[in-house]
């Protein structure tokens, strides 16, 4: 939930305040995430690429605390996934969301990330 709140609430900052150099790293992560959980689902090794993929969306907000928290709390990110892992049916589906997030970032539509990020965090709240 906190992970929810921190990024939901991030967006109207990251999409407007990315660059264009951020935006690539942001597919890259995207493209590397895939890579992996298209073959291994949500291995160790795909979920460090996740959260590598959200640590640059929250860089996109320019602010130096939102981005720090965020790397403060990914050790806590990365012990929830082995304390409770994903199926492998949801990387196919997180992998389609970080694209979206992607390409919604790159048309600056902020309700497109919010929405597809809102979906992507839910899944794993239950």
């Amino acid at each position: 939930q906190l992970r929810y709140v921190l990024e939901l609430g991030a967006v109207d900052l990251a999409v407007p305040h990315a660059t264009e150099a951020q935006v690539v790293e942001l597919r890259r992560r995207a493209t590397d995430f895939e890579r992996i959980a298209s073959v291994h689902g949500h291995s160790a090794d795909a979920d460090q690429l996740d959260l590598a993929f959200h640590c640059v969306f929250l860089d996109m907000t320019g602010n130096e605390l939102i981005a720090g928290m965020h790397r403060v709390l990914s050790d806590y990110f990365l012990a929830s996934t082995v304390a409770d892992p994903k199926p492998g049916e949801d990387a196919q589906r997180a992998i389609r969301e970080h694209h979206l997030i992607v390409e919604g970032i790159e048309r600056g539509d902020r309700d497109l990330v919010r929405n597809v990020l809102r979906a992507h965090i839910e899944g794993t709240l239950n």
